[in-house]
C-alpha cells in the first residue's frame, strides 16, 4: 500500500506501473520543475536523460535552464494525493 504524506517516501520496483505518475526536476537550491507525467521507471529514466541533454544543449546556446540536481517522482498515493517515491535519476 502507497503511504498517504510525502514524509513517509515509499520503494517501487522498475517494473511497476506508475499509474500517472510526475517527474520532477529539483536543484541544489531547492527548486522544482514538473518535466513529465509518466508511467513507468524506465521512461522515467527515458525522460530525465533527454530533458537533462537538452538543458546542457541550452545552457552552450547562452540559455538559463534550470540546473537539475536530481530528478523525483511523484505518485499517486492511496487517497488521491501524490507521494514521493524513493527514486531518483541522479545528473
Amino acid at each position: 500500500m502507497m503511504p498517504t504524506h510525502k514524509q513517509n517516501p515509499t520503494t517501487i520496483s522498475d517494473a511497476a506501473d506508475l499509474g500517472l505518475a510526475m517527474l520532477v526536476l529539483e536543484t541544489a537550491a531547492g527548486d522544482y520543475e514538473p518535466v513529465a507525467v509518466v508511467s513507468s521507471i524506465g521512461e522515467a529514466r527515458q525522460i530525465a536523460s533527454a530533458d537533462f541533454t537538452r538543458r546542457l544543449q541550452e545552457l552552450e546556446r547562452g540559455g538559463d535552464p534550470l540546473c537539475p540536481e536530481t530528478y523525483k517522482l511523484w505518485v499517486p498515493g492511496a487517497d488521491g494525493r501524490y507521494v514521493a517515491v524513493d527514486w531518483s535519476y541522479p545528473v
